[in-house]
């Protein structure tokens, strides 16, 4: 069987290895960002959560993979994955972007930020991984999902979505975990701080009282009151919302 990812650009070489491959994973999503523009991002030393906050920030969804037989599930379902690997050379792990492969011949097509289409030893490739933490992220535009998609997986992610990115690409990716999962009390109050956020305190009161419907959460009752009081005071006084700095303790 024979996989390949298509509409999967090829930006200009780069030193910035990390950078460069969540770059590319942005733009297949449909963003215009170059490497450069990822430049602040990945000052650190660890490139992984680096990745993760910038496509975070740009308001995609980052999903960790954890076995190889999830990264080449999402190829085969169409989106290119980041992977980490450890050459061996004690340098910190190497970022580049898969992007097909062939089991039967035995190997995976990548992206790197220095060389284009170069086919690696499904096995080679295997034990670089893992030597390089065994992580992976595949990015995707919110409200999609990871073609082997995990309940907890998906809810953490759009909950790192909800706290590092703009607040209606997280009601997006938590609607669409909804629909999987419609009584996730996670997914639920997650969508609730969302669109309280936007300042739909309807639609957020909404969520909470269904999430108070499948918990005795005294934090989620107190969300709940927060949003009711932040609506009474909103009325009675023309103001905006009070309490919910409060209710997140």
């Amino acid at each position: 069987m024979r996989v390949s990812v298509r509409d999967v650009s090829y930006p200009p070489p780069s030193d910035h290895g990390a950078g460069w491959a969540t770059a590319v994973l942005l733009g297949w999503t449909g963003l215009d960002v170059s490497p450069s523009d990822l430049a602040p991002f990945f000052g650190g030393d660890n490139p992984h959560r680096a990745a993760v906050r910038a496509v975070r920030r740009h308001g995609r969804l980052a999903y960790p993979l954890e076995d190889w037989s999830a990264i080449l599930g999402e190829l085969a379902a169409g989106h290119p994955v980041l992977v980490g690997i450890d050459e061996g050379d004690g340098r910190s792990p190497a970022s580049m972007v898969a992007v097909g492969y062939d089991l039967a011949e035995g190997w995976v097509m990548t992206h790197s930020s220095q060389v284009a289409q170069e086919r690696h030893a499904l096995a080679r490739l295997g034990e670089t991984w893992v030597k390089g933490g065994a992580w992976a992220l595949v990015v995707l535009p919110p409200g999609d999902l990871p073609a082997t998609v995990e309940e907890d997986d998906y809810l953490e992610a759009a909950a790192g979505l909800e706290k590092d990115g703009p607040a209606w690409e997280a009601v997006i990716a938590l609607d669409s975990a909804l629909a999987l999962w419609n009584d996730s009390v996670q997914a639920l109050v997650g969508l609730g701080r969302s669109l309280f956020a936007l300042g739909d305190r309807k639609g957020a009161e909404e969520a909470f009282a269904a999430a108070s419907s499948l918990t005795d959460d005294p934090g989620i009752r107190r969300w709940r009151w927060a949003i009711l009081q932040a609506g009474l005071s909103s009325t009675a006084e023309g103001g905006g919302p009070r309490g919910a700095g409060a209710a997140r303790n």
